[in-house]
């Protein structure tokens, strides 16, 4: 279930009968310590075995349930390095030669049980040997003359649709049925539901002890989807109660509006920030730039909270909008802070901020790692403060701050901004995300929040083309990026998916030609054949996640300089980087990235008023990645390239490595229980009324 909900007086596995010390270990490791990890991790699949199947039914390499009568019994013992086997002659028909082979390896245990039995059912992967149908260390159990019995009528694991649950080593599908089948008896009806009965008899949903028995051993498959979506609507109903109660339990801010006199002249009309700074940024803020300031500045001075997610494409203009707020709540006797999730970003906006803001009267502080507390208090006396996490730690003065934004936070969950909130309470939070996502997904990442869209962009910038190259075209995108350094003096990236690749050789060291074209998947592989091959003589530099910070900030200065004018690197670059003079990026094994990942990648080219142009290299992709791949070069919206990537994809693990704090969820899908997710809010609406 919902981990939000995992309390710490969970009742443990070895709870349930015939799970001891042994069989508690195997569960541990597939990630089940309790009652309720286990009964809400419900079956890989379903097998339908509830009729055997006629001979003529049968299929090579298809799982089939048969029944049939013991013709012939042999046993082989191993000899001259075969193993050990034992054959049951299983005969399907009485009236003709319908016979399927049953084989044993390492089993001379059931030579004796197989003597005594006539009939049995049985079920396994078919598999043709010349003429001859065979199964191998098929699942079984006997018959009373070629009938079943009422107790196997009650079986687990024939007779019946079957779960197929995940396992590892150690442990049977049989054994794992049978563990599931006890809990179910000793501890489903004592569960607590947390869906209010009325709203249960509303929706005429079924209890959830009956789900579960549903969901692990339906009737059918139609009832096994039933149970499921109940669930799914269970824990999709936690969570959002859950963020509920998170909510409730925040302070309310205190303090009261200010007057009219003391908003910014800006914000009055159509204005969204001050002359002197229009003037310094050099162009006009476009209409959605100017709709969100208008919109979210008025709230922030009239003290009225908002916990918002600005979703904006690539290049849409996020960070004037975090200008005009954060000099907003400066105007207003207020602290505006600006988290960041790299040094390197962090200390781009505190330089911008700083050319910005100073002329104006405003001071623009600094809080980053390895200050002492001397400097972060003087930093701290700031009306604007920009940093990393740093800014999380209880040393950090968060005192008198109106608003919180934090810019390309993909990693930054639920409990994470809850952790915000109590640092700096009575404050507005923006999230602001370069990466599109489907509103579906947004509702459940960031359901704390609520969602504004951007999908306005910039007229001035002059976007970017997306071509696709194949293995050996990919010469055609480095001739490109040579004459665009050479020719017109710009900038360009390579963007590869790892660091070592094969090896981890550094620039200069000649790598054997004979590598296979798998070595292009690494920066200090595919370096060091650039270097002596298509990129020769250009000046070349290399950033990477192992770098520190200050190694990473060297090196972005010497490109940004353009004393080394290619950059080589992994996704470290996607975030943050604005170098105008950058037209090109090459992404080599780009099969290997997500489509939301290339497009947040491409966005680093075309910033400046000339075109960039955004080669995209698949070495080895098969002709479904190749057909992916070209959803980016049909087009530059980022929300429907979103929605796309999801379609194809899937939505993954929503709390994964890349979402750290984010809900995980045993059952619910964002992206299949749209309808569901849509149900629960409405619901929930309905109770608060």
């Amino acid at each position: 279930m919902f981990r939000g909900h995992r309390g710490p007086g969970r009742l443990g596995v070895r709870q349930i009968e015939g799970v001891g010390v042994e069989r508690a270990r195997l569960l541990e490791r597939i990630g089940i310590s309790a009652i309720d990890d286990l009964l809400w991790r419900l079956p890989r699949r379903l097998e339908d075995r509830r009729r055997p199947a006629r001979f003529g039914e049968l299929r090579d390499r298809s799982p089939a349930f048969l029944q049939g009568r013991v013709v012939r019994v042999t046993h082989t013992p191993s000899m001259r390095g075969r193993p050990e086997q034992l054959t049951v002659l299983l005969g399907l028909s009485s009236l003709n030669d319908e016979y399927v082979t049953l084989r044993w390896f390492q089993a001379p245990y059931l030579v004796p049980v197989f003597s005594e039995i006539g009939w049995l059912v049985c079920y396994g992967r078919l598999r043709l040997r010349g003429m001859q149908w065979e199964i191998q260390h098929p699942e079984w159990e006997p018959l009373e003359a070629g009938e079943e019995t009422a107790d196997q009528r009650d079986s687990l694991h024939l007779w019946r649709i079957v779960p197929i649950y995940g396992l590892t080593e150690g442990l049977t599908q049989r054994r794992m049925r049978m563990i599931v089948r006890r809990c179910l008896d000793q501890f489903a009806a004592r569960l607590p539901d947390p869906v209010p009965v009325e709203l249960q008899r509303r929706h005429g949903m079924r209890s959830l002890a009956a789900a579960l028995e549903g969901a692990h051993f339906p009737k059918d498959l139609s009832d096994a989807e039933a149970c499921r979506n109940r669930l799914a609507f269970t824990e999709a109903y936690m969570f959002l109660t859950y963020l509920r109660r998170l909510r409730a339990q925040e302070d309310p801010w205190k303090g009261s509006a200010i007057t009219q006199a003391a908003i910014p002249e800006w914000l009055h009309g159509e204005g969204v920030l001050p002359r002197e700074v229009l003037d310094r940024l050099g162009f006009e803020p476009h209409a959605g730039q100017r709709r969100v300031i208008q919109d979210l500045g008025r709230r922030l001075v009239a003290r009225r909270r908002f916990r918002c997610l600005l979703q904006a494409d690539v290049g849409a203009g996020k960070t004037v909008v975090a200008l005009g707020l954060l000099l907003a709540a400066a105007a207003c006797q207020g602290r505006g802070v600006l988290m960041a999730p790299t040094v390197l970003l962090a200390r781009q906006h505190f330089e911008r901020l700083s050319a910005l803001c100073h002329p104006l009267g405003f001071s623009v502080g600094w809080i980053g790692g390895g200050q002492n507390q001397r400097e972060r208090e003087a930093h701290g006396k700031a009306d604007i403060l920009v940093g990393t996490h740093a800014l999380m730690d209880h040393s950090a003065p968060l005192q008198r701050t109106e608003l919180v934004v934090i810019d390309e936070q993909h990693r930054f969950g639920v409990r994470q901004r809850q952790a915000l909130y109590k640092r700096a309470p009575g404050a507005s939070i923006l999230v602001m995300s370069a990466t599109p996502i489907p509103r579906t997904l947004a509702q459940v990442q960031y359901a704390d929040l609520d969602i504004v869209v951007m999908q306005e962009r910039p007229g001035r910038r002059a976007g970017v083309r997306t071509q696709l190259l194949v293995g050996a075209q990919a010469r055609t995108a480095y001739q490109a990026l040579r004459t665009a350094v050479e020719e017109r003096g710009e900038r360009g990236y390579v963007v590869f998916p790892s660091i070592d690749g094969l090896g981890r050789p550094g620039i200069g060291e000649v790598q054997d030609p004979r590598v296979r074209p798998l070595a292009w998947s690494g920066v200090f592989d595919g370096a060091a054949r650039l270097e002596h091959g298509w990129l020769r003589g250009l000046p070349l530099t290399i950033v990477h996640g192992r770098m520190s910070e200050a190694e990473k900030a060297s090196v972005m200065e010497t490109f940004q300089a353009g004393a080394r004018p290619v950059l080589l690197g992994t996704t470290v670059v996607e975030v943050g980087l604005d170098v105008p003079e950058a037209t090109v990026m090459v992404i080599e094994h780009a099969e290997r990235f997500g489509l939301a990942t290339l497009h947040q990648l491409r966005g680093r080219v075309g910033r400046g008023s000339a075109p960039g142009t955004c080669f995209l290299i698949a070495r080895g992709a098969d002709a479904e990645e190749q057909a992916r791949l070209q959803v980016l070069v049909e087009s530059e919206d980022g929300f429907e390239i979103a929605e796309r990537d999801l379609s194809l994809r899937g939505p993954g693990e929503v709390g994964g490595e890349r979402q750290s704090g984010a809900p995980e969820f045993a059952v619910f899908d964002p992206f299949r229980d749209r309808g569901i997710l849509n149900l629960v809010v409405r619901s929930l609406g309905e109770e608060g009324g």
